[in-house]
């Protein structure tokens, strides 16, 4: 602690009596004491509505920067938020929603250094969770993936990225649960934040510097793995739709667009729930005779029987048609180009098992 002890004095204009919290240690007990409205000195001070924070700061304690402490930790106040240092000019601190938080951060430093790239802020929620994040599209291969802060140059930079999460708009992590970098991917972190409000909101410690729980932290990990793998299902179809890429190829551009969130979040519930979802994603393109439909690996393990193919000149089949953007199944394009090799199974062919991603 910065602080030898700290006194929170706050008034509701909802509420008859004010309140005054007294901490001497954020992870020991604290004391709360009722403030008449009316007759109390601390009402005073503060108003009928508001709250004062009161510091005794250690003497071994390094200089805070106040400022910067408060747009590290409050980053969705709910409300207008001004902070005034001494005579300086005050300062609105904090944003509406996730995805402004991230818009800000894209305009401000990203297109600010690499005007070149083309990035779209996307917000989502789920479960009482909103999350926002980046995506960068890369005009060559015509796809996009989750924008790594990683990938951005940070050196000068006056504030902390929007990444993390938070709880009712106090931020609670510096990392993302479930995408916690780790050994070779130490330094990589999705530009993507979380907030989570309402009743089912995880617990945080009493000084919200923290979740309470593993279970707290391990259900927020599911929600925000299950937001990640929604969004690169929406970009396989807008690889069809806008790109007008055939299904194949769509779903052969799966493992890059997931490469950039993995390698995160590899332990514990984080690591299962991550294979669930890869187990419950449709990323197999199965062949009945003249159709063809993306399954799960679940889908696939109930159909009882399967085939795959390894051939040099089905290899070719296969890029002919991934390439081509038409959706013609594997099967009909070896019986009109009179394919003399074995013929190809009629059912239950999964087409791309051999995509050397895949595995």
């Amino acid at each position: 602690m910065v602080a030898d002890w700290v006194r929170i004095v706050t008034f509701n204009c909802e509420e008859s009596e004010g309140r005054q919290i007294s901490l001497r240690s954020v992870h020991g007990k604290y004391l709360i004491r009722l403030l008449n409205k009316k007759t109390s000195e601390e009402s005073k001070r503060v108003g009928p509505n508001g709250t004062e924070i009161t510091l005794k700061m250690r003497a071994s304690a390094k200089p805070v920067d106040v400022l910067k402490t408060i747009q590290k930790w409050i980053v969705f106040p709910n409300c207008e938020l001004i902070i005034r240092v001494d005579d300086e000019e005050p300062l609105s601190v904090g944003f509406a929603s996730p995805r402004d938080a991230v818009q800000d951060f894209v305009d401000r430093v990203v297109r600010s250094r690499e005007k070149s790239l083309e990035v779209e802020v996307i917000e989502r929620e789920k479960n009482g969770i909103r999350v926002a994040y980046a995506m960068l599209y890369n005009p060559h291969f015509r796809d996009r993936s989750f924008l790594s802060i990683s990938e951005t140059p940070l050196e000068g930079l006056d504030s902390i990225p929007p990444v993390g999460a938070c709880v009712e708009g106090i931020r609670v992590d510096l990392n993302l649960p479930g995408f916690e970098p780790e050994g070779r991917n130490r330094a990589k972190r999705i530009l993507c934040i979380a907030n989570c409000c309402g009743p089912n909101a995880p617990h945080t410690n009493v000084s919200r510097s923290a979740l309470e729980s593993d279970r707290d932290r391990d259900k927020l990990a599911e929600t925000l793995i299950d937001i990640c793998m929604e969004q690169i299902h929406e970009e396989i179809k807008r690889l069809q739709e806008v790109e007008k890429f055939s299904l194949r190829h769509a779903i052969d551009e799966f493992p890059y667009i997931y490469l950039s969130i993995s390698g995160l979040g590899q332990r514990g519930v984080a690591e299962g729930a991550r294979l669930a979802a890869l187990r419950n994603f449709p990323m197999f393109l199965l062949e009945n005779q003249s159709n063809q439909e993306l399954i799960s690996a679940l889908d696939l393990r109930s159909r009882g029987s399967l085939w795959t193919v390894e051939s040099h000149a089905i290899a070719a089949l296969m890029r002919l048609l991934r390439d081509s953007g038409s959706e013609k199944t594997a099967q009909s394009l070896a019986e009109f180009c009179r394919f003399r090799g074995e013929t190809l199974p009629a059912e239950n062919l999964v087409s791309n098992a051999n995509h050397p991603r895949m595995h």
